[in-house]
């Protein structure tokens, strides 16, 4: 055999064993996990979720892998996790937009639009979100299932930015099963059926924001006819 050869063999050898050796080294062992949009769980809570407490070099992060076990959660919606060499991981975070509080037995559960549940209370006061209120629910595998116009009150309250429903005391489901909101200032707003809601929840929208430009406070809005809407105040 070629002396040369043999030479140029055990060389590239020797590379290899020094950049395997580089790699598993302490020069690529995570030393920083950076998480973004994270409201609900804290960074200690998804770190210790995925376990990455232990040591971990780099290269061996799954990054999909982990990505795939975060959306196991309910709070969350989706998330990408990538590597930032030479030493960190970025976990970017994409939560469920909470809209909503159903009762359960001694505690109250947080929603989102879909009904998964994302927060599990004791006390209305730790979310300011409204209560929904005038159907019965069942839990099943994280999630509320609702009757159809519970779903619609929810579909409606997903229309709503988060400072309007922050507004809101309650959603309620009328005997008539018509939809009806009360503001926490004390004034009340009557939707109707669950007809046309995103064009309802612009319209309360402009009008309450209207109504505090002006500093007046809400007896009443009704929205129940599109045609003819009613305000009155106090």
């Amino acid at each position: 055999m070629d002396k040369q050869y043999i030479y140029i063999t055990a060389f590239l050898l020797l590379i290899i064993f020094a950049i395997i050796g580089i790699i598993n080294s302490e020069l690529f062992e995570v030393d920083k996990i950076e998480i973004i949009d994270n409201d609900f769980l804290t960074d200690e809570e998804i770190i210790t979720y995925l376990d990455l407490e232990k040591e971990l070099n780099i290269f061996n992060l799954e990054s999909q892998q982990l990505a795939d076990k975060l959306i196991e959660l309910p709070q969350i919606e989706g998330a990408v996790v990538t590597r930032s060499f030479p030493r960190q991981i970025i976990i970017e975070i994409n939560e469920r937009q909470a809209v909503g509080i159903v009762g359960d037995d001694n505690s109250y559960l947080v929603i989102d639009k879909e009904g998964w549940i994302i927060d599990d209370i004791y006390r209305l006061s730790e979310w300011k979100l409204p209560l929904i209120t005038g159907s019965d629910i069942l839990i099943e595998n994280d999630m509320v299932k609702l009757n159809q116009m519970s779903e619609q009150a929810i579909k409606y309250l997903s229309f709503l930015s988060k400072s309007i429903l922050q507004e809101i005391s309650e959603i309620t489901i009328t005997t008539e099963d018509e939809i009806k909101l009360f503001l926490r200032d004390g004034g009340e707003v009557r939707l109707g059926d669950e007809s046309n809601l995103n064009y309802k929840a612009e319209v309360l929208t402009s009008i309450y924001q209207d109504l505090q430009d002006k500093n007046l406070e809400v007896d009443y809005i009704d929205l129940t006819y599109q045609k003819n809407k009613v305000v009155k105040t106090k």
